[in-house]
């Protein structure tokens, strides 16, 4: 009897279920497809990342049809709106969490905190860029039918690819850096006033700036803001002033991992 009951600690054991990270991914996914206004939010990211280029495409072949030479740039024309939705799936994924105190039944299914950010963030980045490519895509063959049918001769080639792809990579960048700077402030109203004010009120700032002072630091530092380096990134803007693409991706890359990565410091630290 003593002999059994000595083993039946270590049989319990070897049954106990171990937690792995794409346990807590397949969680956070259960999570995520739960709440209708995520639902909501990846609706309307993609209806506007395909939506606006098709009818502004409508409207320009119907009115100008000498502008059908200009469809790279219209399948892209919706690319702040796309920032915006992805960065509001980005803040409310953490901050709902947060804000009602559910993040706590999160912490006790997945005690590794850094696990449990890894697992948001990686599922974030997938959903964004799969709704975002799936949009973009259909923005681009919706534009290049429309060219076509006006009598274009615009085509989805090798030099269209991969600025479309560079568009999905902003968005995905960018809603990391609204999930990282949620973990930081820990308010989603906090986080989408942060991000409106990069997006929309720095560059007004900025500009009014340079404008009073003729200088040209303000618009320096302007083009180094996130809703600007994402904008580079797809524009592969010829100006030498202006940062090519490759290094506007570094830069928006490292406001996605910089939030990211001190938010996960600080919330594996915070008491909850």
């Amino acid at each position: 009897m003593t002999a059994e009951a000595a083993q039946f600690p270590a049989h319990r054991s070897q049954r106990s279920p171990r937690l792995t990270f794409w346990g807590a991914v397949r969680s956070e996914w259960v999570k995520l497809i739960s709440l209708r206004s995520h639902w909501v939010i990846a609706i309307l990211l993609f209806l506007v990342s395909a939506g606006i280029p098709i009818l502004l495409m409508s409207l320009l072949t119907i009115w100008s049809p000498s502008t059908r030479a200009e469809a790279v740039e219209i399948i892209t024309v919706a690319q702040t709106f796309t920032l915006l939705l992805g960065a509001v799936l980005g803040i409310l994924s953490i901050g709902g969490e947060l804000s009602t105190g559910t993040i706590r039944a999160s912490v006790v299914a997945v005690p590794r905190r850094g696990m449990f950010v890894a697992a948001k963030g990686l599922l974030i980045a997938v959903t964004v860029g799969a709704v975002t490519a799936l949009g973009t895509l259909v923005a681009a063959f919706g534009v290049t039918f429309i060219a076509a049918a006006a009598g274009g001769q615009l085509t989805i080639g090798s030099d269209l690819l991969p600025r479309l792809a560079l568009e999905v990579l902003s968005a995905v960048l960018f809603a990391l850096f609204a999930f990282g700077t949620t973990l930081l402030v820990r308010s989603s109203s906090g986080a989408i006033t942060i991000v409106v004010v990069m997006m929309f009120v720095l560059p007004v700032v900025l500009s009014i700036v340079s404008g009073i002072l003729q200088a040209e630091w303000p618009a320096t530092l302007s083009m180094y803001l996130p809703s600007s380096t994402a904008s580079l990134m797809v524009t592969w803007s010829n100006d030498p002033s202006q940062l090519p693409w490759w290094a506007a991706t570094l830069v928006l890359a490292g406001w996605a991992a910089a939030p990211v990565a001190a938010g996960t410091a600080l919330f594996a630290r915070r008491d909850l």
